[in-house]
């Protein structure tokens, strides 16, 4: 099983070292020079005391010279070797890198779902330090230090046979201990690496939402919970040194008792005359070599099951392909904006047993403005998340110009489709950058054109840097109304024949709200405007409305229809739109009533909406 789990883990990894295989091999090459000047060096001194001390002919200057040279290539072949496996230690790890957040930010939204992003953040962070440690030293050191077990033993078996059997009787303790204990060190690394990155994710998420912290009094209780979770890293941390300090140990004590047994019994031979001085010298060199070439293999051996029970979870992603790709598929010549869906229904991956939509069937005309209302989790903002191919339909279908989205290219479909959401991202760059984000080619004039559309230019042009002012990590030097309008031209910019706005007008005033509204019935390319609305004016300037409650499709018409057929709709006007922009009169009957007497029933408030109609008509 061991094995299988490291082929499995060698496998993943190999793509990332096949570039740097001209590298390995030059490093390679030093540890070989390494190993052989190390194997030299005993049979060199074994000469040096039983020939040269007694010779008279310059052997042991000879001799003494050849030592030094030794050191001196082992010296410059360690050098090397340690700066090109660090090298390649560094390029490994920024492919890992760059290729595993390749594939995060290729991942269908399913994934992000069910994912922490801190935990992510740290995945690729810390995991990829610890792959960093197989060129340094961890496999370099297997190889040499591996080999030089071998050597030695075999140079230890031609010094002295009856030594070489005394060694060999101390293996089964080393071997076992190496096996047994070595599984368990690979589990408890994969328990510090998870541990330790949830702890990171907790501080991420920490740090996100500190303003939510502190508006409710909560960073001595937060404080708490990462103190907990740091606790929890550090229990798993002792668990692991427990663990290898039981390898360590067991090594030590089979490779020591192997250098006393030589000693002790090596002793024993010179007194009967059975070994040379010089011999028993080369033998416990030999012997020291291989009992710390030993211990250091069983050392780095530990070292790699740890960076494989580490570096399991970041290889998987790397690993990963994506359920919904990001390109490949038909890519229609023009797009008109005609929106269907067909008997769609659909569930959220992360709550498989609750149904967000049920059954839909619905047609958007090109360049039709559509409100969508409904009560909170009917399923509205689950029409837009569909449209732009976030998630695709559990069944039925949905088409663009009578194309299924599905086998349209998802590129292609998102330049046709865009997506406003009520609580947009702003990265930490300028204003200019963020509306540029949706079309980075864009020229200054296109980005300010777009912003004045969208009434940014009202707010940016009074600031310091004008376009170019910082917004502040997640638009915080921005108010919320401030940040939507970005989003706005963000999606004027991008020229999208279907703009879909999931309340994103929500944070205006009415004012602004009308003002981005007619900036968006000026668009010359007549977009399909499909709005989630939250406030009656935006309903009333829709060519229709989109009632959604349950997950399906209640009912669907012009506003006047649905006050005077819908008993659903005029309950939804009465108790849950924003009557913000009605006009003054009608607000002022609303609003003038004496105190502690009871409003009017809901069935009077929505036929009052149905007369605002009738007036503005």
């Amino acid at each position: 099983m061991a094995s299988r789990d490291f082929d499995h883990f060698a496998s993943r990894l190999l793509p990332f070292v096949k570039p740097l295989w001209p590298r390995l091999s030059v490093g390679a090459l030093c540890v070989f020079a390494s190993l052989g000047t190390s194997l030299l060096f005993p049979q060199a001194l074994r000469v040096l005391i039983d020939d040269g001390i007694a010779a008279v002919d310059g052997t042991l200057h000879r001799l003494g010279l050849l030592l030094l040279a030794l050191l001196v290539v082992q010296a410059g072949a360690t050098f090397a070797r340690h700066t090109i496996m660090k090298s390649a230690a560094h390029r490994l790890t920024a492919a890992v890198q760059g290729d595993v957040f390749g594939r995060l930010v290729a991942q269908d939204i399913a994934f992000f779902d069910e994912e922490r992003v801190g935990e992510l953040v740290a995945r690729i962070n810390s995991d990829t330090a610890e792959l960093r440690r197989l060129f340094t030293p961890i496999l370099p050191d297997l190889v040499q230090f591996g080999l030089m077990t071998m050597g030695a033993g075999a140079l230890m078996l031609y010094t002295s046979p009856q030594l070489f059997a005394v060694v060999l009787l101390m293996c089964p303790l080393f071997l076992g201990s190496l096996w047994l204990l070595g599984r368990r060190v690979r589990a408890r690394a994969a328990e510090v690496a998870e541990k330790h990155a949830e702890a990171t994710s907790s501080a991420v998420e920490l740090l996100a939402g500190i303003r939510v912290v502190r508006i409710h009094n909560q960073e001595t209780r937060e404080a708490g919970r990462f103190a907990s979770s740091i606790a929890e890293v550090v229990k798993s941390q002792g668990r692991y040194a427990r663990t290898t300090s039981q390898l360590e140990t067991a090594t030590a004590v089979a490779s020591d008792g192997a250098i006393v047994a030589t000693v002790w019994i090596g002793g024993a031979l010179i007194a009967g005359d059975g070994l040379t001085q010089g011999a028993l010298a080369g033998f416990v060199m030999y012997a020291l070599l291989g009992v710390r070439a030993s211990r250091l293999v069983a050392l780095r051996w530990a070292a790699m099951l740890h960076v494989q029970g580490a570096t399991s979870r970041l290889l998987s992603l790397a690993a990963r392909e994506p359920r919904m790709s990001l390109e490949g598929g038909l890519v229609p010549e023009g797009v008109r904006g005609a929106i269907r869906f067909e008997d769609v229904s659909f569930r959220y991956p992360s709550r498989p047993d609750e149904p967000a939509l049920r059954g839909v069937t619905l047609e958007i005309a090109p360049g039709e403005r559509v409100a969508v209302v409904g009560p909170s989790g009917a399923g509205k903002s689950t029409l837009g998340r569909l449209l732009v191919r976030f998630y695709d339909p559990d069944s039925g279908r949905i088409t663009l110009d009578g194309h299924d989205l599905s086998a349209l290219d998802p590129r292609w479909l998102r330049e046709q489709i865009t997506l406003v959401p009520a609580e947009p991202f702003l990265f930490a760059r300028s204003i200019a950058d963020n509306i540029a984000f949706a079309r980075p080619g864009a020229s200054r004039r296109e980005i300010e054109d777009a912003g004045r559309v969208a009434g940014v230019s009202a707010f940016a042009e009074r600031l310091p840097g004008g376009y170019d002012t910082e917004v502040g990590d997640q638009g915080v030097h921005l108010s919320s109304g401030q940040r939507q309008r970005v989003a706005l031209a963000r999606a004027v910019l991008r020229g999208a024949k279907v703009i879909v706005l999931d309340e994103a007008t929500s944070a205006l005033d009415a004012d602004t709200e009308a003002f981005v509204r007619q900036g968006l019935r000026s668009l010359p390319c007549s977009p399909t405007l499909v709005t989630v609305a939250h406030r009656l004016s935006t309903i009333l300037d829709a060519d229709r409305v989109i009632l959604v409650d349950g997950g399906c499709v209640a009912a669907s018409g012009t506003h006047a229809e649905l006050v005077t057929g819908s008993e659903a709709y005029r309950e939804l006007l009465s108790t849950q739109l924003d009557d913000r922009s009605l006009p003054q009169d009608e607000e002022a009957r609303r609003t003038s009533r004496p105190a502690g007497v009871l409003g009017p029933s809901r069935t009077v408030v929505a036929e009052r909406h149905g007369a605002v109609v009738a007036k503005r008509e």
